[in-house]
């Protein structure tokens, strides 16, 4: 129990650290979800999958915070199905922000970095994954016996 929490918060930790390559500058994907919020109230939501990876932060900035926010709050619930949902909704949140942060990199170079830098992110997904679908299975043999 204890090591899932302290996965699912190096999962937040070591996505949120992904460098992003933008314009002149360089940053992590934390700054874009906290920047997102702001600039799409301001601006409203304009995406378009096949944009410029610069075009595609703010979405992704969005994205990875709402999933942020479900895998937050999977750490505090107490209802254990509850938990593993949000659990899963999360992660699979996550790589929808992964997937359109790092897709068409021999279009865009500048996705080549959060490419390379995403995989312990996405390795400790599947461990989270592993772990609660596993939990899972265990609670469900519990109720059968």
């Amino acid at each position: 129990m204890k090591e899932l929490k302290q996965l699912k918060l190096l999962l937040i930790i070591s996505h949120s650290l992904i460098p992003i390559a933008a314009g002149h500058g360089f940053g992590i994907l934390l700054l874009f979800e906290i920047i997102s919020p702001i600039r799409i109230f301001q601006d409203g939501i304009l995406f378009d999958f096949n944009a410029d990876f610069q075009d595609r932060l703010m979405f992704v900035g969005l994205v990875s915070l709402l999933s942020k926010i479900i895998l937050i709050s999977s750490l505090i619930l107490k209802n254990s199905k509850l938990k593993n949902l949000f659990t899963i909704t999360g992660v699979l949140i996550l790589w929808l922000a992964t997937f359109i942060l790092t897709k068409n990199p021999d279009k865009d170079s500048l996705s080549n970095l959060p490419m390379m830098t995403s995989s312990i992110s996405l390795i400790l997904s599947v461990i989270v994954l592993f772990k609660v679908m596993n939990k899972e299975l265990k609670l469900k043999k519990k109720i059968i016996a």
